[in-house]
């Protein structure tokens, strides 16, 4: 079952099998349950330790994000992957994870592949902890231990602790060596190392966490906020309190439900010919046939019958058309995430909105096994319980099902109640290379799966290649020219994703007797508007591939009714990159952008998250694609943007990967080009800007970033 932020207590039911309805008749016993909810600002942590052991989490991490630590048993490990979704870190700690089950090792998968972060302690349980995960899970190889002294880690204060075992490993394909704060580098021995999983990460840590000493490193909070991966997290009034990003996301998504080409009006020629009729009728055939009779008296009785059966007619053609249907309303979002031996996995939202033309509870039911949720129509800003309410029991051992059902979704009259399903599955229906050479980017997309693809566009910038349809088995080729000028100006300009892909079609249908889009084309871009428009989703300059189908992937009936049906998928993701070239020049939106600061000082621009300054410090953390991590730059140019004016008495400094410390830039309202730029990227292709300041409220700027162009080669052109 689904619990909401907002609820307070749930009531546990034990009912007799096959028991239509939940009544005093029917439960055999029911017990009470008192709800602690969490705040979404939040940091959740599952800990999961060995025997005899306990790992210690600050109480909160850096720019005040509290910890909440919720200790659990490797056999508590739910089987379903939902039943992790609430924590943002998993961490382990010397726990033997070859005594998981197979459901609760796919569980961990999928959690992390759909974005959660997994870290995994060393020391001397490193390898009973690494032994049962699955590959994808498994950032390092271990060579074995090495004892350290621990002065040499943890500095003076851990003098009493005498000798460490650190855990000598060797990264696999596609991790990471990261710097860690707060601890003191011990050779050339890795003591961080992140692989990318899907939408989430695995990070491994070369000590146990149980280690007293970490109690005492030189800046605990940004250690363990290092360590732990804060969330970034809506900011503070730009949506209700208790939704993450994603809730957000799905909140703006779900309105696009309600958007019902099924319930348009009948065809123009089909009013027409039936307003014709009428017209002649009640008029020259009328009066004619009247007067032939010499009864014109009887017209005041024939003209008010004919339009009463014309009303009719037209009621009942209506209603034959839709008006006595149920009418199911489905949108998919299909994001692949990750590629192994076994295929391609995918993560897939399905928003499932049941139209009913009178008041009763229906019965859902799905393709396969998927677990459903009520969510509101009105989009995030609804926290009312109204929306949220209903009794949704999953059941996927009923006789004859092969999914599950969700049953008591009640639909009061002409409305609609929608809910969803998130799942991780196997998917393949389109690939993509696009290959990096220069100035010129090429892609090639295939449809490789069994349904049409409608309207694929490949997207960098502001530019748009249309591919049109492919059939299954299709192939289509495109190319664009690099945009690597950075306009270098507000937040002003940018065009949103919708138009760029539907404009020149939209102002053709303005032209021409001021038509609107079609149907479907309106709820497509509908939807790229409620993903990238109007909320905290923003795209980068990153190449993007777009794709629609007409069908969704997981099937959704409403039982013993028959249903008119709508079904819109859209799959999106960014192709990996093949670098054939040398010399490169990036414009400014290459780079994925991470603030950190306090939720106050976060806010909303045109371009997605970015900070204000009342005198806290703002880190912020610009990231290359990792197919260009290696990137060695010969020109970086920092691009100061803001609502406003550039405020001009703040410090911007830049950390200097090669000697560890941060330096101070001259960063106004104009570009900065870096002298010597080389020690600014890091092997991993990332940038960090620390950035001090109080700026009054009569001169505030509005919201702010700093972003980034880059020229420089790469260290090889294979790819």
């Amino acid at each position: 079952v689904f619990v909401s932020n907002s609820a307070r207590r749930m009531t546990v039911h034990l009912v007799r099998q096959g028991a239509p309805v939940i009544d005093q008749a029917s439960t055999l016993a029911q017990q009470q349950v008192t709800l602690d909810p969490q705040n979404s600002r939040v940091h959740m942590v599952a800990v999961l330790t060995g025997e005899g052991t306990s790992v210690r989490l600050p109480d909160q991490l850096a720019h005040d994000a509290r910890v909440v630590n919720v200790s659990l048993d490797p056999a508590d490990l739910p089987d379903h992957a939902l039943g992790l979704a609430m924590f943002d870190t998993l961490v382990m700690n010397d726990v033997p994870t070859h005594s998981m089950n197979e459901k609760a090792q796919t569980a961990l998968r999928e959690w992390v592949l759909r974005g959660g972060h997994l870290v995994v302690a060393g020391g001397p349980g490193a390898e009973q902890t690494l032994a049962g995960l699955p590959p994808e899970l498994q950032p390092v190889q271990v060579l074995g231990q090495e004892p350290v002294a621990a002065t040499t880690l943890l500095g003076d204060a851990a003098a009493d602790l005498g000798t460490l075992s650190l855990t000598q490993v060797e990264p696999v394909a596609g991790a990471r060596i990261l710097p860690v704060t707060g601890i003191n580098p011990v050779g050339d021995l890795p003591l961080l190392v992140e692989r990318p999983a899907g939408a989430g990460s695995v990070t491994f840590f070369a000590a146990a966490l149980n280690v007293p000493g970490l109690d005492n490193v030189a800046d605990e909070q940004r250690f363990w906020s290092n360590l732990l991966r804060q969330r970034q997290n809506l900011p503070v009034g730009f949506g209700p309190t208790n939704p993450n990003i994603d809730m957000f996301t799905e909140g703006n998504v779900a309105t696009s439900l309600t958007r019902l080409p099924a319930l348009e009006l009948p065809a123009l020629a089909t009013l027409g010919l039936l307003l014709l009729t009428y017209i002649v009728l009640v008029g020259p055939v009328t009066y004619l046939l009247l007067r032939k009779l010499d009864h014109q008296a009887l017209g005041w009785i024939v003209v008010p019958a004919l339009t009463i059966i014309f009303a009719l007619v037209a009621y009942g053609i209506g209603y034959a058309k839709r008006g006595g249907d149920v009418v199911l309303n489905q949108i998919s979002l299909v994001e692949p995430l990750h590629t192994d031996s076994a295929g391609d996995i995918a993560r897939v939202r399905s928003f499932v909105g049941v139209f009913s033309p009178e008041r009763r509870s229906y019965t859902l039911e799905t393709s396969r096994s998927a677990l459903l949720r009520p969510i509101s129509l009105q989009g995030p800003w609804d926290t009312s319980q109204g929306s949220q309410s209903g009794v949704f029991l999953q059941d996927q051992s009923l006789p004859g099902v092969s999914g599950a059902q969700a049953t008591n979704l009640e639909v009061p009259q002409w409305s609609m109640r929608a809910v969803m399903a998130d799942e991780l599955r196997p998917y393949q229906s389109v690939t993509a290379q696009v290959t990096l050479d220069g100035t010129k980017l090429a892609g090639e997309v295939r449809n490789v799966g069994d349904l049409p693809l409608r309207d694929v566009v490949l997207i960098q910038g502001d530019q748009v290649a249309h591919l049109g349809d492919l059939a299954p088995g299709e192939e289509q080729q495109a190319e664009l020219t690099l945009d690597t000028a950075s306009s270098h100006n507000n937040f002003e300009g940018h065009t949103p994703l919708s138009y760029l892909i539907y404009g020149d079609e939209m102002d053709r249908m303005q032209k021409s007797r001021a038509q609107p889009l079609p149907p479907d084309k309106q709820l497509r871009a509908g939807l790229l508007d409620a993903l990238y428009s109007y909320g905290p989703t923003t795209r980068n300059a990153q190449p993007m591939l777009l794709a629609w189908a007409d069908q969704s992937l997981l099937a959704v009936d409403v039982v013993d009714q028959r249903v008119a049906r709508q079904q819109l998928s859209l799959i999106t993701f960014n192709p990996r990159l093949h670098v054939t070239s040398q010399e490169l020049t990036l414009g400014q939106g290459w780079m994925e952008r991470r603030i950190e600061a306090d939720p106050e000082s976060q806010c909303m621009g045109s371009q997605g998250i970015g900070f204000t300054l009342f005198g806290q410090t703002v880190i912020e953390t610009l990231r290359l694609p990792p197919e260009l991590a290696g990137l060695q730059p010969e020109q970086i140019t920092l691009i100061p943007l803001a609502d406003g004016p550039w405020p001009a008495d703040i410090r911007v400094e830049l950390f200097d990967w090669n000697a560890g410390e941060w330096k101070t830039q001259p960063v106004n309202a104009q570009p900065l080009i870096l002298e010597q730029p080389a020690g600014f990227l890091s092997n991993r292709g990332e940038i960090r800007l620390r950035i001090n300041g109080e700026v009054g409220m009569q001169n505030a700027p509005g919201c702010m970033i700093i972003d980034a162009a880059l020229a420089g080669t790469m260290p090889d052109t294979e790819g």
